[in-house]
């Protein structure tokens, strides 16, 4: 659509020019010798109202009717309409639909009204409009933002000024599931327009991963504010969205403390945006949201005036800046001054049809802001379409106080959304390999933990309470973790736990957790007689299966003519699990097992093992190992002059710090791993891409599969925590370890879902697979790791060592 408007004119010359035309005509018609009789006076231009001078509504329709007669005042500063006087006529509506609509009967039925403006808040409004638009007047709805008002209706008579009502707590939302918030409460006055806030809380809540876990309705000037602030607290809401008007928003705001109520985030719409709301609540004012079409640095123009006159205006005259109710009246009588011009006639009537036509068909500015809305015709004719809004908060100006600024969209934003404070924080415990054989990848895992606990906390934590880990080493031997969860298990202190590195350690942890009914995930333990026949009430498995890891590495032997193979492994759960998987997959694969050695733990004599490889005519090493065995068994194939064709050794090859330990002797040598950075996967608290980035900045390498493994389960105790706190903030353990063997979805490490409670398998990984990783020229003389199983996901053909072993 087009503007009506005459170009590049300022608002003061258009008036001015308005003001011109009759004395133009008359010049015009010097041609005649005598004048012709002068036209009677048609006297002023009377547009009136009803405001709600007393009643609930009274804060609010005050401020609009402000506007309308500040606007009518300046309208009349400029020469009036076409040169004519404009008076506004304003009745007391009592905030009562009845008594309104009555009034504008009264309007519409009299020869001296010329044109009309609307009533405050929606339900008033579409009392009036029944009349208006039975009627056929026009009718400006100034502060009337109900969809319902519109919504199938189509509307001949009537126009918006405000956007939708549904769309005004959609920017607190979103900041809420920004900072980690989960859960809502939601109270509304069960009117047109705040219902529709409501609707709209429930919309975007839905829309962004939020749960409603309390909303109630309460007639017009009949909430028990603390019963309900009592409601939303016991409910668990982390978030409160109020759908009411100002003395509502006020009295919550002081329930909420009453209550003991400890909410993350508060908006409430109306009432938290208006300047009054400081004034009459002072600190409790603290952090809270509204929301608003416009505020006073927001640079507008209309026909009257622009926003920086209005607002100098205003604050002269009430030494106190202009609410957007102020504008949104202002804006409305500019509306409506300017279809009269155009829908004036030469005898000084207002052609009523030719006003609407210019209201449906008009965009262009007011100093509330951009105007246009759907056309005659549309189903939602007369609907606003143009303006938008900003979320609005209390927050600390620097001195003691507080001070309004925009904290939503994020391109308009000021400043970072403040949250309340949060109550005592949630404490996870752990043990870890610090010293011993596990220390390299069990501080890995922890520093996965930690990063997660970290970007959890700068999320807002869980439920908005702060997250704190306790990781204690465990000396890598699995008596001392059992001695440390024996401990974390009886203390009041810790709110739920993490596991500990390797499957040998974390099975001595199950026993306890199992035993005392505590959930636990199992990051970094693939055993599979962990799970096997085990029928776990408590534990769940992060990790693919052990028997899986070396499957890939053997039909890459058997692709390329390897025929005779030699199995190492330590003699513990894990690696022994390995290796079953090793036998099975040499047999299926029609290969040649030549031995098949165990070595106790911390036991291997590694030139021995390798000697006896050697000497088996072996084309094929696998070692089903942990980090150190992994680095002195790649040694002692040099030192032993052994020449297997290809290399697979697990855990511990597929490790960025493998190269590092043993520099061109990785060359070719396959490790298996669940997750390498550049697989795109998604979790409860971040992405891989974006955990992959801050990792490297944190330690100028690529994360290891561990440290992912360790982000995931935080990621899954956390979302577990979410869906088990309490009204009283309390982690409900059953109902946590309910959802972590009934959750079917992602984490950073990738895909999660467990066999089910009675399953004899019950909490044993079904989702996640993993990839085949070698160490292969990089073109620069170096070494690079590349994928090259399953055949899907291969960046490179596998590369082979040196001549065959077989005699």
């Amino acid at each position: 659509m087009h503007s009506t408007r005459t170009a590049f004119i300022r608002p003061s010359a258009r008036l001015q020019l308005l003001v011109a035309v009759p004395m133009i005509a008359l010049f015009a018609a010097g041609c005649v010798d005598t004048p012709a009789d002068p036209l009677p006076d048609p006297g002023p231009i009377v547009i009136a109202t009803t405001f709600s001078e007393t009643g609930a509504r009274a804060v609010s329709a005050r401020q609009m009717v402000a506007g309308y007669r500040m606007a009518v005042a300046m309208l009349n500063e400029a020469g009036g309409i076409g040169g004519r006087e404009v008076r506004l006529v304003a009745a007391d509506d009592e905030s009562s639909p009845t008594v309104a609509a009555r009034r504008y009967f009264e309007f519409v039925a009299s020869d001296s009204i010329s044109a009309l403006l609307s009533p405050y808040s929606s339900p008033i409004t579409e009392a009036a409009m029944a009349v208006t638009e039975a009627a056929g007047w026009p009718l400006v709805a100034s502060l009337a933002s109900a969809p319902s008002l519109w919504a199938g209706r189509e509307r001949q008579w009537t126009v918006q000024m405000l956007g939708p009502a549904t769309l005004q707590h959609k920017g607190a939302v979103e900041i809420a599931a920004q900072n980690g918030i989960r859960t809502v409460g939601i109270v509304h006055e069960n009117t047109t327009y705040a219902s529709a806030v409501a609707q709209g809380v429930r919309t975007h809540a839905q829309a962004n991963g939020l749960e409603v876990v309390f909303d109630r309705s309460y007639p017009l000037g009949g909430a028990d504010h603390e019963t309900l602030m009592s409601g939303a607290r016991d409910a668990g809401a982390e978030m409160l969205a109020g759908g009411l008007y100002f003395p509502d928003a006020v009295a919550f705001a002081r329930a909420v403390k009453a209550t003991g109520y400890t909410p993350r985030l508060i908006a409430m719409r109306v009432g938290a945006e208006d300047p009054l709301f400081l004034e009459e609540l002072g600190d409790l004012a603290r952090c809270i949201v509204g929301s608003s079409p416009w505020i006073p640095r927001m640079r507008t123009t209309g026909f009257i005036a622009d926003g920086p006159a209005f607002v100098q205006r205003y604050e002269a005259e009430h030494e106190a800046p202009p609410n957007y109710a102020v504008a949104a009246g202002f804006g409305a009588v500019e509306l409506v001054a300017e279809a009269i011009s155009v829908a004036m006639t030469a005898e000084g009537e207002v052609d009523r049809a030719a006003m609407r036509d210019h209201l449906f068909a008009f965009a262009g500015g007011t100093v509330l802001g951009p105007y246009e809305v759907n056309p005659l015709g549309h189903e939602e004719a007369g609907a606003q379409l143009a303006l938008g809004g900003v979320q609005l908060q209390w927050q600390d100006d620097g001195s003691g106080g507080l001070v309004q600024r925009i904290i939503h969209p994020p391109e308009a934003a000021e400043a970072e959304p403040c949250l309340l404070p949060a109550s005592k924080p949630i404490v996870l415990a752990t043990t870890f390999s610090e010293t011993g054989a596990r220390a390299v990848p069990g501080t890995q895992m922890v520093t996965g933990y930690r990063m997660a606990v970290e970007m959890l906390n700068e999320a807002g934590g869980i439920g908005g309470r702060e997250v704190r880990l306790v990781a204690l080493d465990d000396e890598s031997s699995p008596a001392v973790a059992a001695r440390r969860y024996f401990e974390f298990v009886t203390s009041d202190s810790i709110s739920a736990i993490l596991s500990p590195y390797s499957s040998p350690i974390t099975e001595a942890v199950m026993t306890v957790t199992e035993a005392a009914g505590w959930p636990l995930v199992a990051s970094l333990a693939s055993a599979p007689d962990l799970w096997e026949g085990r029928n776990r009430e408590w534990s769940v498995q992060v990790l693919s299966p052990a028997p899986l890891q070396h499957k890939g590495a053997i039909e890459i032997a058997a692709d390329n003519g390897i025929r005779r193979v030699a199995l190492v492994y330590e003699n513990t759960s894990f690696t022994s699990a390995m290796a079953r998987g090793v036998r099975t997959y040499v047999r299926e694969n029609g290969l040649e097992l030549v031995l098949d050695q165990s070595y106790p733990f911390e036991g291997a004599d590694h030139e021995a093992l390798m000697s006896a490889a050697k000497d088996a005519g072996s084309d094929m090493l696998v070692g089903a190992t942990y980090f150190p065995d992994a680095v002195a068994f790649a040694r002692a194939v040099e030192a032993t002059a052994y020449t297997p064709r290809l290399i697979a050794l697990k855990a511990g090859a597929e490790d960025p710090l493998f190269l590092e330990e043993v520099g061109d002797l990785a060359r070719c040598v396959v490790g298996s791993a669940p997750w390498v950075p550049r697989i795109r996967t998604t979790g409860f608290i971040s992405d891989g891409p974006t955990v992959a980035r801050r990792y490297e900045a944190e330690h100028d390498a690529a994360p290891y599969y561990g440290v992912v493994a360790g982000f995931g389960a935080v990621e899954l105790v956390a979302e577990a925590i979410s869906v088990a706190m309490t009204a009283d903030g309390d982690i409900d353990r059953t109902a946590m370890r309910d959802h972590l063997f009934a959750f079917s979805d992602g984490t950073v490490l990738g895909p999660f879902a467990v066999r089910p409670l009675g399953h004899a398998e019950a909490g044993a990984q079904t989702a996640l697979g993993g990839v085949q990783l070698q160490w292969q020229d990089d073109g620069s003389g170096g070494l690079v790791q590349r994928i090259i199983h399953p055949p899907e996901s291969a960046e490179a053909e596998p590369c082979l060592l040196g001549a065959s072993n077989a005699g």
